[in-house]
C-alpha cells in the first residue's frame, strides 16, 4: 500500500468543507489522483482537515465472508485480509492524525472483509473512525450510519450536482484526476511505434558520439567532463521545458545516457523542484528513453511527483525504473518513502542539501 501525501491547494484557494459522505467521496480521487476502483481508501484528519490518504488493492477473491447485504457494520475481516489490514493500520498509525475515514471501493462481498479488518484494527489502535463508506455502481453506502432515511439499505445515488462544489474547487485549486489508475499509468507508458523505433536510432547516434568525444578526453579528466556536460545539458533542458519547449530526439537521447552516469544524475536530484515543467521533462524522457536508460528519468520523475504532492505518480513511476532495474538504489528509497507515508515536508530545505559535486546515494 503506498500513502501519496496530500497535495497543496493553490495558496489563493478557499478551503474547501465536506460536509458529508459523498463530500468525501468526490474529494477522494483529487487525493489520490485517480478514480479508485477495487480498493480500500484511509484518508487522515488532524485538527478536522485532511492529512493524509492512502489506498490498496483489495486481496484477491476467496476466504472472504458473504455478503451482509446493505447498510449496519462492516463484517469482522479474517484469513488472507488481516495481512493487508495489518500493513494498512501500520501505515497509518505512522502518520500525524487523530481521526480516520475508511472508503472500500467494489461490491459488498470483495470489500466488506478487509474494511471490517481495518476498522477493528485502527480501534484497537485508539484511533477514531469518522466513517467507514463503502463506493460501487454510482451509489454509496454508510455502515456507521443505521438510519433508512439517510442511509437506506439499497444505498444512497452519487449525485453529481450535490457534489460539485468540491470537484469545482479542486478544479480551480489545479487538483486533477485520471479517471482510472490505468488512465494515469498511460501517462507515462513507453512511446511504441515510428517513435521508438526513431528514438533508438537517435540513442545509437548519441551514444557514438558521446564514445567518440570521451576518446578525446585525458582519462583522468573524463568523469569531471562527463558531469560538466550533464549539468549543461539539464540546464538547457530545463530551460527548454520552462519556456514551453521540448527537446528533439537526439537531445533526450543525449540526456538519457548521461543520467546514466550517478554524478550527473545526483546534479539533477539536488536541482529537483515542484515546477510542472520538471514534471513535463522527466514524464517525456521516461517515456522515450530507451529501456536501459529508463531508471534514471523514471526516479527522478517519482521524486519530482512525490515532492508536488502526486503520490500515485511517484508509485507508478517508480514502478517503471523498477521493472527495468530491480536494484535501482533511488528508485527503491522512494519506494520506501511512499510505502512508510513519509510527507515530501520531510525534506524541507532540498534542494539546498548537499554539496555540488557530492553524490547522494
Amino acid at each position: 500500500m503506498t500513502a501519496p501525501p496530500v497535495t497543496d491547494p493553490r495558496p489563493d484557494s478557499p478551503l474547501v468543507t465536506l460536509r458529508s459522505p459523498a463530500d468525501l467521496i468526490a474529494f477522494t480521487p483529487y487525493l489520490l489522483g485517480f478514480h479508485p476502483t477495487d480498493s480500500v481508501v484511509v484518508v487522515g484528519f488532524r485538527d478536522r482537515e485532511v492529512a493524509f490518504a492512502a489506498r490498496g488493492d483489495l486481496p484477491d477473491p476467496g476466504g472472504g465472508l458473504p455478503d451482509p447485504g446493505g447498510g449496519g457494520g462492516p463484517v469482522t475481516g479474517g484469513g488472507p485480509v488481516i495481512g493487508p489490514a495489518r500493513e494498512i493500520a501500520d501505515l497509518v498509525v505512522r502518520q500525524p492524525v487523530d481521526a480516520v475515514a475508511l472508503l472500500g471501493y467494489g461490491p459488498a462481498a470483495a470489500v466488506d472483509p478487509l474494511l471490517g479488518a481495518v476498522h477493528d484494527m485502527m480501534r484497537r489502535r485508539d484511533l477514531r473512525v469518522t466513517e467507514v463508506l463503502r463506493v460501487t455502481d454510482g451509489r454509496w453506502w454508510s455502515y456507521l450510519c443505521d438510519n433508512p432515511r439517510c442511509c437506506p439499505p439499497e444505498g444512497v445515488p452519487i449525485d453529481p450536482v450535490g457534489t460539485g462544489q468540491v470537484t469545482a474547487w479542486c478544479t480551480y485549486a489545479g487538483l486533477t484526476a485520471a479517471g482510472s489508475r490505468q488512465e494515469l499509468a498511460g501517462r507515462i507508458a513507453p512511446v511504441g511505434g515510428a517513435e521508438r523505433a526513431a528514438m533508438t536510432r537517435a540513442t545509437d547516434r548519441a551514444e557514438r558520439e558521446l564514445l567518440g568525444w570521451l576518446e578525446t578526453v585525458p582519462e583522468a579528466g573524463r568523469a569531471e567532463a562527463v558531469l560538466g556536460a550533464g549539468r549543461s545539458a539539464l540546464d538547457a533542458a530545463r530551460t527548454r521545458y520552462a519556456e514551453g519547449g521540448a527537446l528533439a530526439d537526439g537531445e533526450l537521447a543525449r540526456l538519457g545516457l548521461l543520467l546514466a552516469s550517478i554524478p550527473v544524475r545526483d546534479a539533477a536530484w539536488r536541482a529537483v523542484t515542484t515546477e510542472q515543467s520538471q514534471l513535463r521533462l522527466w514524464t517525456d524522457l521516461t517515456r522515450r528513453a530507451d529501456p536501459p536508460l529508463v531508471p534514471a528519468p523514471a526516479s527522478l520523475l517519482a521524486f519530482t511527483a512525490w515532492r508536488s504532492g502526486d503520490g500515485a505518480l511517484a508509485g507508478l513511476a517508480v514502478q517503471r525504473a523498477l521493472q527495468e532495474d530491480p536494484c535501482y538504489s533511488m528508485a527503491t528509497l522512494i519506494l520506501d518513502a511512499l510505502q512508510q507515508g513519509l510527507a515530501p515536508s520531510t525534506l524541507d530545505g532540498w534542494p539546498e542539501v548537499g554539496e555540488p559535486g557530492d553524490e547522494i546515494t
